[in-house]
């Protein structure tokens, strides 16, 4: 019980970290699935030169999932969790430059894929800042007054 009071506390605090980790875990599922993404659009060119369809797949859903996860049990099990929150916010923010820039480098007309990933970035600048925040308070042994982290 001790658990769901402090997901529903923090969550409005942490939802965009809540929003990547479902991206990550939708896309991945996406790029998993038979079809082949990667071969019936340019757009991909970039991204299957640093990995494969099913590689990708899984790093988007190991990520996704793990971030979930220390989401979930923040701050009531994992003591340390602010800077593991901190460090996937910087693993998935280059996923998400990476996955831009495929995107942007496509040799067809241009496609809002770039620019939404790119605003998936901003969102983890601004997951990295909050859970530095976080970590930086706890080590303080600073409260949030009015604050729910």
């Amino acid at each position: 019980m001790v658990i769901v009071v402090q997901f529903v506390r923090h969550f409005s605090v942490r939802r965009f970290e809540w929003f990547m980790a479902l991206v990550f875990i939708g896309v991945g599922w996406a790029l998993a699935s038979p079809e082949d993404s990667f071969g019936n659009s340019s757009s991909y060119d970039l991204l299957a030169r640093w990995a494969t369809e099913q590689t990708w797949a899984e790093i988007l859903i190991a990520t996704g999932a793990l971030r979930a996860i220390v989401l979930f049990f923040n701050g009531v099990v994992m003591r340390r969790a602010a800077e593991i929150r901190a460090l996937l916010g910087v693993w998935s923010f280059s996923i998400v430059l990476m996955m831009a820039l495929g995107f942007d480098a496509a040799a067809m007309a241009p496609s809002t894929a770039a620019p939404i990933y790119l605003l998936m970035a901003a969102f983890e600048l601004s997951n990295i800042w909050t859970a530095a925040i976080d970590a930086h308070d706890r080590r303080a042994g600073r409260k949030h007054a009015g604050h729910t982290r």
